[in-house]
């Protein structure tokens, strides 16, 4: 496991001078080997549960333009390629590889519910996915090799090539990121990636629920809230215990309800699968999958329980034993809770490999 990060063991500073407000460069902020390397990633593209792109990026005098290739690759695709000018974009990589999971504790202040998944890029010289905008916080680890960060504003979105670019960014700052740095960039931020040798970088992105879906799901009428607005937690100087849906960070949703009722909804909404990651049943694991996403609460002196989107009450006397699960990933020590076990079980929280 990464260490947290040296700069965010105490945050009041990032918090209130970076955080969701300018892009910051922590230049060797994670002194750590990448979990897996370019050629391990080009084989896991390859894989048929895999979701992979690649980009071509096409140059003409002073213009770019851009090309995405989403459909089966294979093995001479990737040996076929060009040598520069290419991107090979890989989804939800933590949820294939469980040691990915452990880049997470570089960030020990970012809810590990909130985080929606670990992408990798693999890059050409030459190589980018244009210049875009994300609705939601974003880490970028750099792995090997370097990258050029052109961060600014922008607005204006076509669609090219299946992706959605900006046509009127404006670019203030420039960072070049080598194996170790880290760069943030907050929501909305117009930010454009140039590979300088070929190199991977590793994109721990935050999920960010739409109020309206949370309103929905709490019983509120979602034309109460701004349908267009996302939920993005404010950012708090401690660290976050592993699957925790705290009531000080529920304080921030701008829901008018109860806290219980904001806790079933914030906690089925972050655990959801997208519906090919979605695991199946499995009775006898004792492993959570590495696909499942599990979450707890406490409201009303009850314990919820949060699995792949799915909830349940318990006593808050199964507290230790679902914080043990979500901080360790496996059943440990005594024999588990029946009721428990048997529930989060029919949700799919547990692989049958590893029993």
């Amino acid at each position: 496991m990464i260490p947290a990060l040296p700069e965010f063991n105490s945050v009041d500073r990032f918090a209130a001078e970076r955080w969701q407000k300018q892009p910051t460069l922590l230049a060797r902020a994670a002194p750590w080997q990448p979990p897996l390397d370019i050629n391990d990633i080009a084989g896991l593209a390859l894989e048929p549960d895999a979701e992979a792109r690649l980009i071509f990026r096409q140059r003409h005098e002073q213009s770019d333009y851009y090309k995405r290739r989403n459909a089966s690759l294979d093995e001479s695709t990737l040996t076929q390629l060009p040598e520069r000018d290419w991107t090979l974009l890989v989804q939800d990589v933590d949820k294939h590889v469980r040691e990915v999971r452990a880049l997470l504790g570089a960030f020990p202040f970012v809810p590990d519910w909130l985080v929606d998944d670990i992408m990798v890029s693999i890059a050409a010289p030459g190589g980018s996915v244009g210049p875009h905008r994300d609705s939601y916080d974003v880490f970028l680890l750099q792995g090997e090799g370097s990258r050029e960060w052109r961060t600014g504003i922008g607005h204006t979105e076509i669609n090219e090539g299946g992706l959605n670019l900006l046509t009127d960014a404006i670019f203030n700052k420039t960072f070049v990121c080598e194996p170790g740095d880290v760069l943030y960039v907050p929501p909305g931020n117009a930010h454009f990636g140039i590979a300088e040798t070929l190199c991977s970088t590793w994109s721990i992105g935050l999920q960010a629920p739409l109020l309206s879906e949370l309103a929905l799901l709490a019983g509120i009428r979602a034309e109460s809230v701004d349908r267009d607005q996302q939920w993005r937690p404010a950012l708090q100087d401690r660290h976050y215990a592993p699957g925790l849906i705290d009531a000080t960070t529920l304080a921030s949703l701008p829901l008018d309800t109860s806290h219980a009722n904001k806790l079933q909804a914030v906690g089925r909404a972050v655990t959801r699968c997208k519906p090919e990651l979605t695991p199946a049943t499995h009775t006898n694991g004792l492993t959570v999958h590495p696909w499942a996403r599990l979450a707890y609460g406490i409201a009303e002196h009850a314990l919820w329980v949060f699995a792949n989107g799915h909830a349940a009450c318990f006593g808050v006397d199964r507290q230790p034993s679902i914080a043990a699960l979500c901080a360790q990933r496996h059943w440990c020590g005594s024999k588990p809770d029946p009721e428990l076990h048997d529930w989060l079980a029919r949700a799919g929280a547990f692989d049958s490999d590893f029993t």
